[in-house]
């Protein structure tokens, strides 16, 4: 005997989407784009809407039907995922034979602005689709990172969250496959950023890493006029750290098999969509990004703190062999 096998029960609990609890109870689902909107919207009545989304959920999983329904998803699910942790990936091809593309960056950084863009010329019908299933939501940021979001941390690749994570892209895969198996997928999630390496395991060539890249003065301004936040010194310290270590962590662990494209927000985007366009939906013109007059604190992101992690971030891109842009204009 040269080699002895034992199977363990792990004491493990596995996370189910709120999209999905949403999918099999029927609720409508392009509902909460009519609420978030794409350029903006009330956080307020968002979480109201998805507080009443709540209850009707908890309603209607007292439904046998509503539970044979879950129970179904769920063996489907296990099915994908077995595949998945077992590198039997052979067994799931219909779930992964089309392109995928993921946009990624820091928060108002223009990607909702490349998901929609992408989206509509791949014509990949997301305002059909529950937003809780495409756009930031799963996989759960929990399981993506650590608490702080410090360079090099475990995050996903701690054992629990590794499963987890894979347990919730198999709900992803079931959805699409049912909902638009013969499309190309188009999943907007800050947290992907931190891994780019575990998708890659999974979906290999079929990806599209999109990047949204913005200074981070730009995008501390944004996000404080989008959520009603203090710009204060902490919060732009705050938000700076956030955005560091998100395109630190895109290139983390080495280049994926499919293709990391980076864009500078402003006419970078726009140029690429208008190629994106004539590649996929020549007959459509492409949205252009909006962009706004507004009084930023260029003292303070003049430091020199600031500026030589920017310019490491250059120099980690390009060792990798990818163009991370040297941001000089706050937009």
């Amino acid at each position: 005997m040269t080699n002895l096998w034992i199977n363990n029960h792990l004491d493990i609990r596995y996370y189910i989407g709120n999209g999905i609890l949403e999918y099999v109870c029927g609720l409508p689902q392009g509902e909460a784009w009519k609420i978030r909107g794409m350029k903006g919207h009330s956080p307020e009545d968002f979480r109201k809407f998805n507080l009443e989304r709540e209850k009707l959920v908890n309603e209607r999983m007292k439904d046998k039907q509503v539970q044979n329904k879950l129970t179904d998803f769920i063996k489907e699910t296990l099915f994908v995922f077995n595949a998945l942790i077992g590198e039997k990936k052979n067994k799931i091809k219909q779930y992964l034979d089309k392109e995928f593309y993921f946009i990624l960056g820091a928060p108002r950084s223009g990607g909702t602005f490349l998901f929609r863009n992408i989206a509509d010329s791949v014509h990949f019908p997301w305002e059909k689709l529950l937003q809780k299933m495409i756009h930031d939501n799963i996989p759960n940021g929990f399981f993506m990172r650590d608490k702080g979001e410090d360079i090099n941390a475990l995050g996903w690749r701690s054992p629990k969250k590794h499963l987890n994570v894979l347990f919730q892209i198999s709900q992803m895969l079931v959805y699409f496959q049912r909902e638009v198996a013969d499309k190309p997928v188009v999943v907007k999630n800050i947290s992907f950023c931190y891994a780019v390496r575990l998708l890659d395991s999974i979906f290999e060539e079929n990806a599209q890493y999109i990047v949204s890249i913005r200074h981070p003065g730009g995008v501390s301004l944004s996000r404080s006029k989008g959520y009603g936040v203090e710009n204060n010194q902490t919060e732009k310290e705050s938000d700076f750290h956030i955005w560091y270590t998100l395109y630190h962590e895109v290139v983390r662990d080495g280049l994926p098999k499919g293709k990391i494209i980076p864009l500078l927000f402003g006419d970078e985007m726009n140029n690429f969509l208008k190629d994106f366009y004539k590649k996929h939906s020549p007959d459509i013109e492409p949205e252009k990004l909006s962009l706004f007059n507004r009084e930023y604190d260029t003292d303070f992101w003049n430091k020199e703190e600031f500026r030589e992690k920017m310019d490491y971030l250059v120099s980690l891109w390009d060792i990798k062999g990818l163009k991370f842009p040297k941001i000089t204009e706050i937009l």
